[in-house]
């Protein structure tokens, strides 16, 4: 039972990992297309500045997620498959 879970633990780690790599790989592609004023720019609604940036944050999270989730289904259906064997 405790493989097991490790397994698990180990699984949603690496599926972590993705996630965060894929952030950032996002959230870089994106700070190097803004202008240098943008990048200095706070993030503030109330004052309406810095939504580039605010942008490419919430596109690399979306990234980051979608990157966490396929590779969790990829892990997991991997580990059942070698089960099932």
């Amino acid at each position: 039972m405790i493989h097991h879970k490790g397994k698990k633990i180990r699984n949603i780690a690496i599926s972590a990992a993705f996630g965060v790599l894929a952030y950032g790989a996002v959230y870089c592609a994106k700070e190097a297309s803004m202008t240098k004023w943008q990048r200095e720019q706070p993030i503030d609604i109330e004052k309406k500045t810095g939504s580039t940036k605010f942008k490419a944050h919430i596109d690399a999270v979306s990234a980051g997620g979608i990157a966490f989730g396929i590779s969790a289904i990829a892990l997991a259906w991997r580990n059942k498959s070698k089960r099932e064997k």
